[in-house]
Protein backbone atom coordinates (compact mmCIF):
# COMPACT_ATOMS: atom_id res chain seq x y z
CA UNK A 1 0.00 0.00 0.00
CA UNK A 2 1.21 3.37 -1.26
CA UNK A 3 2.30 5.66 1.92
CA UNK A 4 -0.72 7.46 3.83
CA UNK A 5 0.80 10.71 2.17
CA UNK A 6 0.83 10.57 -0.89
CA UNK A 7 -2.70 8.82 -0.66
CA UNK A 8 -3.93 11.60 0.80
CA UNK A 9 -2.30 14.07 -2.23
CA UNK A 10 -4.39 11.97 -4.76
CA UNK A 11 -7.55 12.43 -2.88
CA UNK A 12 -6.93 15.94 -2.18
CA UNK A 13 -5.79 16.21 -6.06
CA UNK A 14 -9.24 14.72 -7.12
CA UNK A 15 -11.72 17.08 -5.28
CA UNK A 16 -9.32 20.07 -6.95
CA UNK A 17 -10.03 18.90 -10.17
CA UNK A 18 -13.78 18.24 -9.72
CA UNK A 19 -13.87 21.78 -8.23
CA UNK A 20 -11.09 23.41 -11.13
CA UNK A 21 -14.13 21.16 -13.58
CA UNK A 22 -16.91 23.37 -12.10
CA UNK A 23 -15.32 26.56 -12.11
CA UNK A 24 -14.92 26.10 -15.68
CA UNK A 25 -18.26 25.08 -16.44
CA UNK A 26 -18.57 28.87 -16.37
CA UNK A 27 -15.52 30.30 -17.39
CA UNK A 28 -16.69 33.99 -17.84
CA UNK A 29 -18.06 34.07 -14.67
CA UNK A 30 -14.46 32.72 -13.18
CA UNK A 31 -12.45 35.13 -15.11
CA UNK A 32 -14.98 37.97 -13.96
CA UNK A 33 -15.14 36.45 -10.28
CA UNK A 34 -10.86 36.45 -9.79
CA UNK A 35 -10.45 39.55 -11.21
CA UNK A 36 -12.97 41.25 -8.77
CA UNK A 37 -11.49 39.55 -5.96
CA UNK A 38 -7.63 40.67 -7.54
CA UNK A 39 -9.33 44.04 -7.32
CA UNK A 40 -10.75 44.30 -3.88
CA UNK A 41 -7.33 42.54 -2.43
CA UNK A 42 -5.76 45.19 -3.80
CA UNK A 43 -7.57 47.97 -2.61
CA UNK A 44 -7.45 46.23 0.94
CA UNK A 45 -3.63 45.84 1.13
CA UNK A 46 -3.54 49.68 -0.08
CA UNK A 47 -5.65 51.25 2.16
CA UNK A 48 -4.62 48.75 5.47
CA UNK A 49 -1.14 48.91 4.33
CA UNK A 50 -1.44 53.40 4.54
CA UNK A 51 -3.94 53.07 7.79
CA UNK A 52 -0.73 50.69 9.68
CA UNK A 53 2.18 53.09 7.98
CA UNK A 54 0.54 56.21 9.41
CA UNK A 55 -0.54 55.11 12.99
CA UNK A 56 0.89 55.98 15.66
CA UNK A 57 0.70 52.77 17.67
CA UNK A 58 -0.12 49.38 16.93
CA UNK A 59 -3.93 48.44 18.23
CA UNK A 60 -4.76 47.10 21.76
CA UNK A 61 -4.49 43.57 23.01
CA UNK A 62 -8.29 43.60 23.06
CA UNK A 63 -9.20 45.37 20.20
CA UNK A 64 -6.86 42.39 18.26
CA UNK A 65 -8.40 39.59 20.36
CA UNK A 66 -11.98 41.13 19.47
CA UNK A 67 -10.99 40.84 15.98
CA UNK A 68 -10.05 37.29 16.22
CA UNK A 69 -12.88 36.41 17.31
CA UNK A 70 -14.78 38.04 14.99
CA UNK A 71 -12.80 35.97 12.54
CA UNK A 72 -13.13 32.74 14.55
CA UNK A 73 -16.67 32.88 14.10
CA UNK A 74 -16.99 33.19 10.36
CA UNK A 75 -14.92 30.43 9.86
CA UNK A 76 -17.25 28.10 12.29
CA UNK A 77 -20.19 28.95 10.17
CA UNK A 78 -18.16 27.85 7.25
CA UNK A 79 -16.81 25.04 8.73
CA UNK A 80 -19.96 23.99 9.78
CA UNK A 81 -21.95 24.68 6.75
CA UNK A 82 -19.17 22.71 4.65
CA UNK A 83 -19.03 19.81 7.32
CA UNK A 84 -22.64 19.20 6.56
CA UNK A 85 -21.97 19.14 2.57
CA UNK A 86 -19.03 17.21 2.30
CA UNK A 87 -19.84 14.63 4.57
CA UNK A 88 -23.19 13.43 4.09
CA UNK A 89 -24.35 15.84 0.87
CA UNK A 90 -22.03 15.15 -1.79
CA UNK A 91 -22.48 11.05 -0.77
CA UNK A 92 -19.13 10.05 -2.65
CA UNK A 93 -17.86 7.70 0.60
CA UNK A 94 -18.73 4.52 -0.65
CA UNK A 95 -16.97 5.20 -3.87
CA UNK A 96 -13.63 6.94 -2.14
CA UNK A 97 -13.99 3.65 0.75
CA UNK A 98 -14.45 1.00 -1.97
CA UNK A 99 -11.40 2.93 -4.20
CA UNK A 100 -7.83 0.66 -3.26
CA UNK A 101 -6.98 3.87 -0.67
CA UNK A 102 -6.97 3.83 3.00
CA UNK A 103 -9.99 5.08 4.39
CA UNK A 104 -7.87 7.15 7.06
CA UNK A 105 -6.73 9.25 3.92
CA UNK A 106 -10.49 9.95 2.73
CA UNK A 107 -10.97 11.28 6.15
CA UNK A 108 -8.01 13.22 6.38
CA UNK A 109 -8.55 14.78 2.54
CA UNK A 110 -12.24 15.67 3.89
CA UNK A 111 -10.49 17.41 6.91
CA UNK A 112 -7.59 18.95 4.83
CA UNK A 113 -10.13 20.64 2.99
CA UNK A 114 -12.70 21.52 6.03
CA UNK A 115 -9.33 23.42 7.05
CA UNK A 116 -8.49 24.95 3.90
CA UNK A 117 -12.03 26.20 3.87
CA UNK A 118 -12.35 27.75 7.04
CA UNK A 119 -8.98 29.33 6.23
CA UNK A 120 -9.83 30.88 3.06
CA UNK A 121 -13.53 32.31 3.71
CA UNK A 122 -11.74 34.90 5.80
CA UNK A 123 -8.72 35.47 3.73
CA UNK A 124 -10.36 38.65 1.68
CA UNK A 125 -10.50 40.21 4.86
CA UNK A 126 -7.89 38.67 6.81
CA UNK A 127 -4.64 38.95 4.37
CA UNK A 128 -4.45 42.56 3.95
CA UNK A 129 -4.94 43.56 7.53
CA UNK A 130 -2.10 41.24 8.59
CA UNK A 131 -0.20 42.61 5.80
CA UNK A 132 -0.67 45.83 6.97
CA UNK A 133 0.38 45.38 10.46
CA UNK A 134 3.44 43.86 9.11
CA UNK A 135 4.24 46.47 7.16
CA UNK A 136 3.28 49.35 9.91
CA UNK A 137 4.53 47.66 13.19
CA UNK A 138 7.23 45.20 12.31
CA UNK A 139 7.87 41.41 11.50
CA UNK A 140 7.04 39.72 14.60
CA UNK A 141 2.98 40.37 13.25
CA UNK A 142 3.73 37.09 11.01
CA UNK A 143 2.90 35.11 13.47
CA UNK A 144 -0.55 36.24 12.70
CA UNK A 145 -0.43 34.40 9.38
CA UNK A 146 0.20 31.00 12.30
CA UNK A 147 -2.78 31.89 14.35
CA UNK A 148 -4.63 32.07 11.14
CA UNK A 149 -3.84 28.90 10.12
CA UNK A 150 -4.34 27.28 13.78
CA UNK A 151 -7.71 28.78 14.38
CA UNK A 152 -9.18 27.52 10.81
CA UNK A 153 -8.33 24.29 12.42
CA UNK A 154 -10.15 24.68 15.42
CA UNK A 155 -12.93 26.14 13.74
CA UNK A 156 -12.74 23.17 11.90
CA UNK A 157 -12.59 20.80 14.48
CA UNK A 158 -15.42 22.32 16.62
CA UNK A 159 -17.38 22.64 13.06
CA UNK A 160 -16.99 19.01 12.33
CA UNK A 161 -17.91 17.68 15.66
CA UNK A 162 -20.94 20.33 16.43
CA UNK A 163 -22.36 19.12 13.27
CA UNK A 164 -21.87 15.32 13.53
CA UNK A 165 -23.50 15.44 16.72
CA UNK A 166 -26.29 17.59 14.91
CA UNK A 167 -26.90 15.34 12.15
CA UNK A 168 -27.50 12.59 15.09
CA UNK A 169 -29.77 14.38 16.93
CA UNK A 170 -31.39 15.26 13.66
CA UNK A 171 -30.50 14.08 10.76
CA UNK A 172 -28.63 15.52 7.85
CA UNK A 173 -31.35 17.99 6.12
CA UNK A 174 -32.17 19.59 9.10
CA UNK A 175 -28.88 19.50 10.74
CA UNK A 176 -27.47 21.90 7.62
CA UNK A 177 -30.50 24.67 8.22
CA UNK A 178 -29.70 23.96 11.84
CA UNK A 179 -25.98 24.90 10.83
CA UNK A 180 -27.37 27.98 8.58
CA UNK A 181 -29.38 29.20 10.99
CA UNK A 182 -26.84 29.17 13.62
CA UNK A 183 -24.39 30.48 11.53
CA UNK A 184 -26.74 33.65 10.78
CA UNK A 185 -27.32 34.24 14.33
CA UNK A 186 -23.67 34.34 14.90
CA UNK A 187 -23.12 36.70 12.64
CA UNK A 188 -25.95 39.17 13.82
CA UNK A 189 -24.75 38.32 17.39
CA UNK A 190 -21.49 40.11 16.51
CA UNK A 191 -22.65 42.49 14.17
CA UNK A 192 -25.40 43.60 17.21
CA UNK A 193 -22.74 43.57 19.46
CA UNK A 194 -20.36 45.98 18.15
CA UNK A 195 -23.08 48.74 17.72
CA UNK A 196 -24.92 47.95 20.92
CA UNK A 197 -23.18 51.07 22.55
CA UNK A 198 -24.71 53.28 19.80
CA UNK A 199 -28.02 51.50 19.87
CA UNK A 200 -28.24 52.26 23.84
CA UNK A 201 -27.70 55.34 24.35
CA UNK A 202 -25.47 57.60 26.49
CA UNK A 203 -26.67 55.62 30.10
CA UNK A 204 -26.25 52.48 29.25
CA UNK A 205 -23.05 52.50 26.85
CA UNK A 206 -20.69 52.09 29.69
CA UNK A 207 -22.45 49.00 30.51
CA UNK A 208 -22.34 47.68 27.04
CA UNK A 209 -19.28 48.41 26.40
CA UNK A 210 -17.38 46.63 29.83
CA UNK A 211 -19.89 43.50 28.91
CA UNK A 212 -18.19 43.44 25.25
CA UNK A 213 -14.87 43.85 26.93
CA UNK A 214 -15.29 41.07 29.33
CA UNK A 215 -16.46 38.86 26.44
CA UNK A 216 -13.61 39.66 24.23
CA UNK A 217 -11.40 39.78 26.75
CA UNK A 218 -11.63 35.45 27.35
CA UNK A 219 -8.39 33.23 27.16
CA UNK A 220 -8.63 31.67 24.00
CA UNK A 221 -8.71 35.11 22.25
CA UNK A 222 -6.16 36.86 24.19
CA UNK A 223 -3.87 34.04 22.86
CA UNK A 224 -4.76 34.27 19.88
CA UNK A 225 -3.79 37.97 19.72
CA UNK A 226 -0.52 37.23 21.73
CA UNK A 227 0.55 34.56 18.83
CA UNK A 228 -0.77 36.84 16.24
CA UNK A 229 2.12 39.34 17.85
CA UNK A 230 4.39 36.38 17.46
CA UNK A 231 4.89 34.67 21.16
CA UNK A 232 6.65 31.56 19.95
CA UNK A 233 5.26 29.90 23.13
CA UNK A 234 1.61 30.67 22.67
CA UNK A 235 1.80 29.82 18.85
CA UNK A 236 2.97 26.37 19.94
CA UNK A 237 0.40 25.91 22.73
CA UNK A 238 -2.28 26.80 20.13
CA UNK A 239 -0.69 24.58 17.61
CA UNK A 240 -0.72 21.78 19.90
CA UNK A 241 -4.21 21.81 20.89
CA UNK A 242 -5.33 22.28 17.21
CA UNK A 243 -3.08 19.02 16.40
CA UNK A 244 -5.49 17.31 19.13
CA UNK A 245 -8.70 18.43 18.35
CA UNK A 246 -8.04 17.60 14.94
CA UNK A 247 -7.01 14.06 15.50
CA UNK A 248 -9.85 13.90 17.91
CA UNK A 249 -12.63 15.12 15.29
CA UNK A 250 -10.81 12.45 12.80
CA UNK A 251 -11.31 9.83 15.18
CA UNK A 252 -15.65 10.93 15.59
CA UNK A 253 -15.47 10.94 11.97
CA UNK A 254 -13.64 7.28 11.48
CA UNK A 255 -16.43 6.06 13.96
CA UNK A 256 -19.35 7.34 12.18
CA UNK A 257 -18.41 6.69 8.51
CA UNK A 258 -16.20 3.17 9.15
CA UNK A 259 -17.56 1.89 11.98
CA UNK A 260 -21.44 1.40 9.97
CA UNK A 261 -22.75 4.58 11.70
CA UNK A 262 -24.42 5.54 8.53
CA UNK A 263 -27.50 5.42 9.77
CA UNK A 264 -26.67 9.17 11.43
CA UNK A 265 -27.76 10.75 8.24
CA UNK A 266 -31.56 9.95 9.42
CA UNK A 267 -33.74 10.13 12.11
CA UNK A 268 -34.60 6.74 14.10
CA UNK A 269 -38.04 5.77 13.47
CA UNK A 270 -39.86 6.03 16.99
CA UNK A 271 -41.70 2.94 17.60
CA UNK A 272 -44.69 3.75 19.42
CA UNK A 273 -46.77 6.67 17.41
CA UNK A 274 -49.75 8.22 18.67
CA UNK A 275 -52.82 7.87 16.51
CA UNK A 276 -55.10 10.69 15.05
CA UNK A 277 -58.18 10.92 13.65
CA UNK A 278 -58.46 11.62 10.28
CA UNK A 279 -61.32 13.67 8.76
CA UNK A 280 -61.83 12.78 5.26
CA UNK A 281 -65.03 15.22 4.48
CA UNK A 282 -63.81 18.88 5.27
CA UNK A 283 -63.92 21.74 2.94
CA UNK A 284 -61.03 21.57 0.11
CA UNK A 285 -59.77 25.23 1.06
CA UNK A 286 -59.60 24.47 4.58
CA UNK A 287 -57.47 20.84 4.27
CA UNK A 288 -55.48 22.76 1.98
CA UNK A 289 -55.24 25.34 4.52
CA UNK A 290 -54.11 23.12 6.92
CA UNK A 291 -51.44 20.97 4.88
CA UNK A 292 -50.01 23.98 3.98
CA UNK A 293 -49.76 25.37 7.77
CA UNK A 294 -48.43 22.10 9.11
CA UNK A 295 -45.37 22.01 5.70
CA UNK A 296 -44.42 25.37 6.52
CA UNK A 297 -44.33 24.49 10.32
CA UNK A 298 -41.95 22.02 9.62
CA UNK A 299 -40.35 22.65 6.57
CA UNK A 300 -36.52 22.57 7.99
CA UNK A 301 -35.29 25.04 5.01
CA UNK A 302 -37.55 27.99 5.95
CA UNK A 303 -35.32 29.49 8.93
CA UNK A 304 -32.37 29.48 6.90
CA UNK A 305 -34.51 31.26 4.23
CA UNK A 306 -36.37 33.55 5.98
CA UNK A 307 -34.33 34.66 9.25
CA UNK A 308 -31.41 36.62 7.84
CA UNK A 309 -34.42 38.51 6.35
CA UNK A 310 -35.83 39.38 9.66
CA UNK A 311 -32.03 39.81 11.53
CA UNK A 312 -31.27 42.87 9.11
CA UNK A 313 -34.56 44.66 10.10
CA UNK A 314 -32.89 44.58 14.45
CA UNK A 315 -30.46 46.71 13.89
CA UNK A 316 -33.27 49.82 12.53
CA UNK A 317 -35.52 48.65 15.53
CA UNK A 318 -32.77 48.69 18.37
CA UNK A 319 -32.39 52.82 16.86
CA UNK A 320 -35.82 53.37 17.75
CA UNK A 321 -35.98 51.81 20.58
CA UNK A 322 -34.17 55.14 22.17
CA UNK A 323 -36.73 57.44 20.99
CA UNK A 324 -39.99 55.30 21.54
CA UNK A 325 -39.32 52.90 24.40
CA UNK A 326 -41.75 49.85 24.70
CA UNK A 327 -43.91 51.40 21.48
CA UNK A 328 -41.27 49.88 19.32
CA UNK A 329 -43.36 46.92 19.58
CA UNK A 330 -45.71 48.29 17.33
CA UNK A 331 -43.57 48.60 13.67
CA UNK A 332 -42.07 45.43 14.57
CA UNK A 333 -45.54 43.96 14.77
CA UNK A 334 -46.21 45.50 11.53
CA UNK A 335 -42.69 44.38 9.76
CA UNK A 336 -43.06 40.80 11.44
CA UNK A 337 -46.39 40.23 9.68
CA UNK A 338 -45.49 42.01 6.06
CA UNK A 339 -42.31 40.26 5.83
CA UNK A 340 -43.07 36.63 6.77
CA UNK A 341 -46.46 36.65 5.36
CA UNK A 342 -44.38 37.35 2.24
CA UNK A 343 -41.89 34.40 2.40
CA UNK A 344 -44.49 31.71 4.06
CA UNK A 345 -46.96 32.54 1.05
CA UNK A 346 -44.11 32.50 -1.49
CA UNK A 347 -42.82 28.82 -0.09
CA UNK A 348 -46.44 27.54 0.27
CA UNK A 349 -47.10 28.08 -3.61
CA UNK A 350 -43.80 28.17 -5.27
CA UNK A 351 -42.65 25.67 -2.99
CA UNK A 352 -45.91 23.14 -3.87
CA UNK A 353 -44.51 19.81 -5.09
CA UNK A 354 -47.96 18.58 -7.13
CA UNK A 355 -48.78 21.78 -9.28
CA UNK A 356 -49.09 19.52 -12.39
CA UNK A 357 -51.73 17.18 -10.29
CA UNK A 358 -54.01 20.72 -8.83
CA UNK A 359 -54.35 22.12 -12.23
CA UNK A 360 -55.34 18.59 -13.58
CA UNK A 361 -58.10 18.45 -10.72
CA UNK A 362 -61.46 19.71 -10.98
CA UNK A 363 -60.73 22.06 -8.17
CA UNK A 364 -60.51 25.80 -8.29
CA UNK A 365 -57.23 27.18 -8.61
CA UNK A 366 -57.89 30.51 -7.16
CA UNK A 367 -59.48 28.95 -3.90
CA UNK A 368 -56.33 26.57 -3.54
CA UNK A 369 -54.30 29.54 -3.77
CA UNK A 370 -56.38 31.69 -1.69
CA UNK A 371 -55.98 29.02 1.07
CA UNK A 372 -52.11 29.00 0.64
CA UNK A 373 -52.49 32.62 1.03
CA UNK A 374 -54.22 31.91 4.17
CA UNK A 375 -51.86 29.36 5.60
CA UNK A 376 -48.93 32.01 4.84
CA UNK A 377 -50.19 34.49 6.65
CA UNK A 378 -51.42 32.28 9.95
CA UNK A 379 -48.09 32.38 11.99
CA UNK A 380 -47.15 35.52 11.21
CA UNK A 381 -50.20 36.76 12.61
CA UNK A 382 -49.84 34.93 15.35
CA UNK A 383 -46.40 36.09 16.15
CA UNK A 384 -47.88 40.10 15.67
CA UNK A 385 -50.43 39.36 17.67
CA UNK A 386 -48.34 38.72 20.56
CA UNK A 387 -46.37 41.64 20.30
CA UNK A 388 -49.28 43.62 20.32
CA UNK A 389 -50.83 41.71 23.38
CA UNK A 390 -47.34 42.62 24.85
CA UNK A 391 -47.71 46.15 23.95
CA UNK A 392 -51.15 45.87 25.13
CA UNK A 393 -50.04 44.90 28.75
CA UNK A 394 -46.90 47.67 28.67
CA UNK A 395 -49.73 50.11 28.65
CA UNK A 396 -50.83 51.06 25.25
CA UNK A 397 -54.35 48.61 24.49
CA UNK A 398 -54.94 51.06 21.66
CA UNK A 399 -52.00 51.15 19.70
CA UNK A 400 -51.70 47.80 19.89
CA UNK A 401 -54.83 47.28 18.12
CA UNK A 402 -54.30 49.63 15.56
CA UNK A 403 -50.97 47.89 14.71
CA UNK A 404 -52.43 44.77 14.60
CA UNK A 405 -54.56 45.86 11.73
CA UNK A 406 -51.92 47.48 10.19
CA UNK A 407 -50.03 44.28 10.33
CA UNK A 408 -52.47 42.19 9.23
CA UNK A 409 -53.38 44.93 6.00
CA UNK A 410 -49.62 44.12 5.10
CA UNK A 411 -49.68 40.75 5.71
CA UNK A 412 -52.09 40.39 2.94
CA UNK A 413 -50.81 42.65 0.47
CA UNK A 414 -47.74 40.72 0.34
CA UNK A 415 -49.15 37.27 0.18
CA UNK A 416 -51.66 38.54 -2.95
CA UNK A 417 -48.24 39.35 -3.95
CA UNK A 418 -46.49 35.98 -4.07
CA UNK A 419 -50.13 33.97 -5.15
CA UNK A 420 -50.83 35.69 -7.84
CA UNK A 421 -48.01 34.92 -9.92
CA UNK A 422 -46.54 30.90 -8.79
CA UNK A 423 -43.52 30.04 -10.46
CA UNK A 424 -42.78 26.62 -8.78
CA UNK A 425 -39.51 26.02 -7.76
CA UNK A 426 -37.17 23.19 -9.05
CA UNK A 427 -35.55 20.47 -7.05
CA UNK A 428 -32.47 18.62 -6.93
CA UNK A 429 -31.78 15.56 -4.75
CA UNK A 430 -33.65 16.43 -1.07
CA UNK A 431 -32.96 19.97 -1.20
CA UNK A 432 -34.64 22.24 -3.30
CA UNK A 433 -33.30 25.77 -4.79
CA UNK A 434 -33.78 28.62 -3.09
CA UNK A 435 -36.78 30.24 -3.77
CA UNK A 436 -36.73 33.29 -5.86
CA UNK A 437 -38.84 37.07 -5.61
CA UNK A 438 -39.28 38.83 -8.64
CA UNK A 439 -38.13 42.53 -7.87
CA UNK A 440 -41.04 43.45 -8.13
CA UNK A 441 -43.16 41.72 -5.94
CA UNK A 442 -40.41 42.18 -3.45
CA UNK A 443 -39.90 46.10 -3.92
CA UNK A 444 -43.92 46.42 -3.62
CA UNK A 445 -44.22 44.41 -0.48
CA UNK A 446 -41.52 46.25 1.10
CA UNK A 447 -43.08 49.99 0.19
CA UNK A 448 -46.03 48.29 1.96
CA UNK A 449 -44.47 47.27 4.85
CA UNK A 450 -42.40 50.09 4.99
CA UNK A 451 -45.40 52.91 5.11
CA UNK A 452 -47.22 50.60 7.55
CA UNK A 453 -44.19 50.09 9.50
CA UNK A 454 -43.83 54.21 9.64
CA UNK A 455 -47.46 54.85 10.23
CA UNK A 456 -47.47 52.72 13.36
CA UNK A 457 -44.13 54.25 14.37
CA UNK A 458 -45.33 57.41 14.52
CA UNK A 459 -48.49 56.76 16.23
CA UNK A 460 -46.13 55.17 18.55
CA UNK A 461 -44.40 58.41 19.08
CA UNK A 462 -48.11 60.71 19.22
CA UNK A 463 -47.56 61.88 16.22
CA UNK A 464 -51.18 61.68 14.65
CA UNK A 465 -50.87 63.41 11.73
CA UNK A 466 -48.24 62.22 9.83
CA UNK A 467 -49.43 58.60 11.28
CA UNK A 468 -52.90 59.31 9.51
CA UNK A 469 -50.98 59.98 5.96
CA UNK A 470 -48.47 57.16 6.26
CA UNK A 471 -51.97 54.80 6.76
CA UNK A 472 -53.09 56.72 4.24
CA UNK A 473 -50.88 55.67 1.72
CA UNK A 474 -50.30 52.02 3.20
CA UNK A 475 -53.82 51.77 2.63
CA UNK A 476 -53.88 52.87 -1.01
CA UNK A 477 -50.77 50.74 -1.84
CA UNK A 478 -53.19 47.70 -0.52
CA UNK A 479 -55.83 49.08 -2.43
CA UNK A 480 -53.33 49.52 -5.23
CA UNK A 481 -52.46 45.91 -5.47
CA UNK A 482 -55.80 43.83 -5.16
CA UNK A 483 -56.66 46.74 -8.18
CA UNK A 484 -53.88 46.32 -10.53
CA UNK A 485 -52.16 42.15 -9.56
CA UNK A 486 -54.33 39.81 -10.92
CA UNK A 487 -53.88 36.07 -10.82
CA UNK A 488 -51.58 34.83 -13.17
CA UNK A 489 -51.83 31.22 -14.75
CA UNK A 490 -49.10 28.89 -13.94
CA UNK A 491 -45.41 29.83 -14.84
CA UNK A 492 -43.44 26.29 -15.40
CA UNK A 493 -40.15 26.59 -14.45
CA UNK A 494 -37.25 27.07 -17.34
Amino acid sequence: MRPLALQLWTVLHNDVRLLWRELLASRWSLLGNLGLIAILLALAHALAIALCVHAPHPPSLHVEAGAWLFFGFIMLGTAMTQATTLLFERADFHLLFAAPTSPHAVLLARMTALVAGSALSVGLLLLPVIDGLIAGFGLHYAGSYLVWVELAGLAAAAGVGFTLTLVRWLGARRARTTVQVLGALCGATVYLGIQAPGFLGEEHRPTAERLIDQIVANPLSLALARGGRGDWHTLLLLGASTLALLAATTWLLSRAFLEGAQETTSRPTRTHRREYRHHWRQSLAWVTFWKDLRLILRDPLLLSQILPSILYLLPALLGLYTTLGAATLAPLSVMVAGQLSSQFALVATAGEEAWDLIRMSPAPERRLRLAKMAAGMALPLALAATLCLALALAGRPGLALASLGIAGLCAAGGAWLQISHVRPSPRHDVVKERLKNSPGRLFGGMALMATGATAAGFYGHGNWFAGGVSLALCIAGFAGILALVKLRALVTPD
